[in-house]
């Protein structure tokens, strides 16, 4: 069973996700600023947003063949917002959003061998993502927000 915290997680997820095409910076855990600079956009924040044990056993554990010792799952789910423009500037970033988007779908597409976002915990994950606007220090952005919910054991 590899070792993993949520600071790992969350590197693992921020680096692999930085390398696409367009993303002009990404920000882990200990890099998220208190504004964003619009030579920063498309911004890239990745930071845990919740977590559950396994819900398919009375135990929250599986072993994995006879004699194993059972093993805790997880399920952390992670916030991948990618911020595209100011709210202001909404008709000139939609192509922008189209073309991050894009380009996020393909790298999340892309894994699919193990190991998962180069980290030997993940050991699969879903995703979903939807259009939102977000306010942060009191101004509007149109961004993207990823969910990636992990398995690891």
């Amino acid at each position: 069973m590899a070792t993993w915290t949520f600071t790992t997680l969350n590197t693992s997820i921020e680096t692999t996700l930085a390398a696409a095409t367009g993303i002009n910076r990404a920000q882990d855990l200990d890099e998220l600023s208190e504004n964003i600079p619009e030579a920063d956009m498309p911004l890239l924040m990745v930071y845990p947003e919740s977590w559950a044990s396994a819900t398919d056993s009375e135990t929250n554990k599986n072993s994995f063949g006879g004699g194993q010792t059972p093993v805790q799952r997880m399920s952390p789910l992670f916030n991948v917002d990618v911020y595209i423009s100011r709210l202001t500037k909404f008709s000139e970033a939609m192509t922008d959003y189209a073309t991050i988007a894009q380009a996020i779908t393909d790298v999340l597409n892309a894994e699919q061998l193990r190991p998962l976002f180069a980290d030997e915990a993940i050991q699969n994950f879903t995703w979903t993502a939807e259009r939102v606007v977000i306010n942060y220090s009191n101004v509007d952005y149109l961004a993207i927000r990823f969910t990636i919910t992990l398995e690891i054991f």
